[in-house]
């Protein structure tokens, strides 16, 4: 299908903040002030110069899932998600907000249909894409094309690419994005109450035999999933596994 996968470039695979403010003590304060004010005369030649800072950094570098290293401007405030499970990521991190535009494909949650739609995930519009004025575009590597990539690279436009191949994947791929995006601590939350899901999901399937199951991805051609796939693996952790033995990601 020509994918945006296996290319030459890439290397191999390897998804609230809280805001406290502290407490003022009067009675500590009038003490200070009072000090100060005992010893102002001889201090008032001296100026005290605030410590210089550094600016925050305008774009950070990483390493996104398909190897490449990618500046990101920071922060993060517009996204177009080039993929459905992208934009469901962003749905969990609460950042739908950001998100100014997807694919026509990306119908869930029900808000995510009300978003801008860019076309599909394979052939998207660039127009479009570049109309949004995206601060990054979020792609996978399993379905996106290498040309769409280029295409955005050429623009511009920074892109972040995911590569999942198994639910444990998902979760680690959610808490990076959830770096990426600012928001560390939700991707933390959300990463632990899919952990907890899949243990209790383990525990309820223990004692059933697994049922053999055919995963139709497309059927003209026939294609269903390799098993190092993550729908493979999503499987066995629901009790089943698929006929399909094929070694093919």
């Amino acid at each position: 299908m020509g994918l945006f996968c296996y290319a030459s470039e890439f290397s191999p695979p390897g998804d609230f903040l809280k805001v406290v403010a502290r407490p003022r003590f009067r009675s500590a304060a009038c003490l200070v002030t009072a000090a100060l004010l005992s010893a102002a005369a001889p201090l008032r030649a001296q100026t005290a110069l605030p410590a210089a800072t550094s600016p925050a950094p305008l774009f950070r570098e990483i390493v996104d899932e398909a190897g490449r290293t990618v500046r990101v401007p920071q922060p993060v405030r517009r996204i177009v998600s080039l993929a459905p499970s992208l934009t469901e990521t962003i749905y969990a991190l609460g950042l739908q907000d950001r998100l100014v535009g997807d694919t026509d494909y990306c119908d869930y949650p029900p808000d995510a249909q009300k978003k801008t739609k860019v076309g599909g995930a394979i052939n998207p519009s660039l127009e479009q894409i570049a109309a949004l004025h995206p601060d990054l575009v979020l792609v996978t590597k399993g379905l996106n094309r290498l040309e769409t990539v280029h295409a955005l690279d050429n623009l511009g436009i920074p892109s972040y690419a995911t590569d999942p191949h198994s639910v444990n994947d998902i979760i680690a791929s959610s808490k990076k994005l959830a770096d990426l995006l600012g928001v560390p601590d939700v991707g933390a939350s959300v990463a632990a109450e899919m952990e907890h899901q899949l243990a209790a999901l383990r525990q309820r399937l223990a004692s059933s035999p697994a049922e053999r199951v055919l995963f139709v991805v497309w059927h003209q051609p026939l294609i269903s999933v390799g098993k190092h796939t993550f729908i493979a693996d999503a499987l066995r952790y629901a009790g089943a596994v698929s006929i399909v033995d094929a070694e093919q990601d």
